[in-house]
């Protein structure tokens, strides 16, 4: 509650952010600087929250391992994540299969894959 409050440099230091968000997934929006690019942090709101995917640093948003974390909470993950791994057919049908209209981010080529078309219509 007090954490968007808090400074600057408060909500960039890397153990203030990690509480923050362990105790509140939710505070990932107000994590600033490199603090967005800790991975422990990012993963503790993302496991929770896929769509808090939006509020971590670009690395993080084309980290295999992150992504599809945030896509198995929620498909619209995808929206956020890298171009590169919209176009990763696993995480896109792991997407999918939580939220068929994910299908919109993905990779024009895995738009056209029967696979991944048919368990988006079946959400």
């Amino acid at each position: 509650l007090n954490f968007p409050k808090a400074s600057a440099p408060m909500r960039s230091n890397v153990i203030v952010a990690r509480e923050a968000v362990r105790r509140d997934a939710g505070n990932l929006r107000h994590v600033l600087g490199g603090a967005k690019a800790d991975r422990e942090t990012v993963l503790s709101a993302v496991s929770r929250g896929g769509q808090l995917l939006t509020h971590a640093a670009p690395c993080l948003k084309a980290s295999r391992d992150v992504v599809a974390e945030a896509v198995r909470q929620n498909g619209m993950a995808l929206k956020s994540a890298a171009l590169s791994l919209q176009g990763d057919r696993e995480l896109v049908l792991e997407a999918v299969r939580h939220r068929g209209r994910a299908l919109q981010f993905a990779h024009a080529d895995l738009r056209n894959d029967r696979e991944i078309v048919l368990e988006a219509v079946r959400q």
